[in-house]
């Protein structure tokens, strides 16, 4: 029989933008990638508000366009299957916001 570790959380490295899957992979975030999942991180299972998430990008939702948000959500997700080669597990909630399906560990430093 065969021994295999499991995998570890998500982690979320605050200080050097990067973003490492259960597996190990990891990559380096953008700023806003950064943010966003910092702010979803902090309620994992939640619904957080596109208002909410919004803020924490700095921008304001009346002179934002949504599809940006919308274009940041889409590059992030194919981000980590490319390179961590696992589905990221954010979860667009219609009408309502986005939701980090997992714990993401945060490590500040």
């Amino acid at each position: 029989m065969t021994n295999h570790a499991s995998p570890g959380p998500w982690a979320l490295n605050t200080l050097s933008w990067r973003l490492t899957a259960p597996e190990g992979a990891s990559c380096i975030l953008t700023q806003y990638e950064r943010r966003l999942l910092c702010l979803l991180a902090q309620k994992p299972g939640n619904i957080v508000s596109r208002n909410a998430v919004l803020r924490a990008l700095g921008k304001d939702g009346q002179d934002y366009d949504p599809r940006s948000l919308e274009v940041l959500v889409r590059r992030l997700r194919g981000k980590s299957i490319k390179e961590l080669g696992v589905a990221l597990p954010l979860q667009t909630v219609h009408g309502a916001g986005y939701a980090l399906v997992a714990d993401v560990k945060v490590n500040r430093g």
